[in-house]
């Protein structure tokens, strides 16, 4: 896969785009082969884990395919503070960190275009078990502590070829990703699968959200890269987008509550939501709008090479050639399939559908409530812009922090006892508290 990428990007005359700077694909190619680079990742040998911490998302493409080229094993970061870094990584054994962080002093100095990047090597020892080992990527977190998942080669390679063929990329598409580099979907499901078609491609990560609606205009956007949480937040706007042809929104089940507005916005557009995670590099089934089971909110049918099935507590299981090795730490999976915490059911066409968490029944006050009702009920009368479920050291299940976007006589009382009500929850279990940092029009409540 990696000579395809390099192949398109030394001959086809397409572009990457990061804010103003817009940099060929050809350029790339030059730089990827540049005797300064070369010198510059001299120190870095085969199989040895590479941490990239770069802000720049041109640099860090150039940065991963030549490390992919070079057979290391690449953990992706972004823009993580040195020292937290360090701190995270200090169980793990981690060769080298490359940082465009510009307070540290190191002898291993390289330039590319205009950011200066530092190489830091932390340790010599070599883990010779990480055969077919590729990336190294921490779980998001939302629904327990993060784990470090091991993805082979074949893992990504495999998910990258299926996601294409289920976008039916054109030529002159040009996509726009919204998510940091470090997510899954965002370095696996969009920036290589738009290298490996060969596409036009705009970071739009760290811009105010304001903007996108312009610089989808402008740029003349094809292709919108998003999650359920973006589209939460772009519904509020009063905009249409007629040059967006596909809309993709990744991770979790689509955002229906806001279906009618995003249709408005993108009335051209087809819609497909994926689902997965980390462990699925980072999919194992989609859905298109199209689909009459899309708007019974189904997550759709199994990607090719993944086949599913039901436990006999009514978890998803899945298995295939997308599947991760395992957790860096600890044992390789020894059973073919992996099972998930999402309660499913399946119809006799093979349509997944989500019925809830199990470890999202939790006990508060005594009472069984699950989280994932309380986050549907709540999109029904608010705007939400986050749901997180905190956890401890443990594992183990400890608060919910939603952030919702509000209007200036938003009644915290009334909120607060509908949600009791609803979900039998003491009163003394509820918390409003207003973000006054930020002006009226923009202000937050977190509950």
């Amino acid at each position: 896969m990696i000579k395809t990428i390099l192949e398109n990007l030394k001959h086809k005359n397409n572009f990457i785009k990061d804010s103003e700077k817009v940099i060929p694909f050809k350029e790339i190619y030059e730089e990827l082969y540049s005797n300064k680079l070369e010198m510059f990742l001299d120190s870095i040998k085969e199989r040895e884990v590479v941490v990239l911490n770069i802000k720049d998302h041109i640099t860090y493409t150039i940065l991963f395919l030549k490390l992919w080229e070079k057979g290391s094993i690449i953990l992706p970061a972004n823009s993580w503070e040195y020292d937290a870094l360090t701190n995270i990584l200090k169980t793990y054994t981690i060769n080298h960190i490359i940082t465009d962080n510009n307070n540290l002093s190191t002898k291993q100095q390289f330039e590319i275009f205009d950011n200066r990047l530092n190489l830091v090597t932390l340790s010599q020892k070599f883990n010779t078990t990480a055969k077919d080992d590729f990336l190294y990527m921490f779980t998001s977190g939302t629904t327990s502590v993060p784990k470090l998942v091991r993805l082979s080669y074949t893992n990504v390679e495999h998910n990258v070829k299926e996601i294409k063929i289920s976008l039916k990329i054109e030529k002159n598409d040009y996509g726009l990703i919204m998510l940091p580099l470090e997510h899954g979907y965002a370095l696996i499901g969009q920036l290589l699968v738009s290298l490996y078609a060969g596409v036009n491609i705009y970071f739009f990560y760290n811009r105010p959200i304001n903007q996108l609606f312009n610089i989808i205009a402008c740029e003349k956007i094809t292709i919108l890269w998003t999650v359920a949480l973006y589209l939460r937040m772009i519904s509020i706007f009063k905009k249409e987008s007629p040059t967006v042809r596909l809309l993709s929104t990744a991770g979790a089940k689509f955002p229906f509550e806001v279906y009618n507005k995003v249709k408005k916005m993108f009335p051209y557009a087809i819609i497909i939501n994926n689902y997965g995670g980390t462990e699925a590099s980072p999919r194992i089934s989609y859905i298109y709008d199209t689909d009459a089971k899309f708007l019974k909110e189904s997550i759709g049918k199994p990607i090719g090479g993944t086949e599913v099935k039901i436990t006999e507590d009514g978890k998803l299981a899945y298995r295939g050639k997308g599947i991760m090795i395992g957790y860096l730490n600890q044992k390789e999976r020894k059973d073919d399939y992996f099972v998930t915490n999402d309660l499913v059911s399946i119809d006799e066409d093979g349509y997944i559908f989500l019925k809830g968490r199990a470890d999202e029944n939790i006990n508060l006050g005594g009472k069984k409530v699950n989280l994932n009702a309380i986050r549907d009920y709540i999109s029904k009368i608010k705007s939400i812009e986050s749901f997180e479920c905190k956890y401890n050291e443990n594992g183990n299940f400890e608060k919910i922090d939603i952030k919702l976007r509000i209007s200036e006589n938003f009644d915290n009382k009334f909120f607060l006892e509908e949600i009791s009500k609803t979900f039998n929850i003491g009163i003394s279990f509820l918390n409003v508290i207003v973000d006054e940092t930020l002006p009226i029009y923009n202000r937050i409540k977190k509950s």
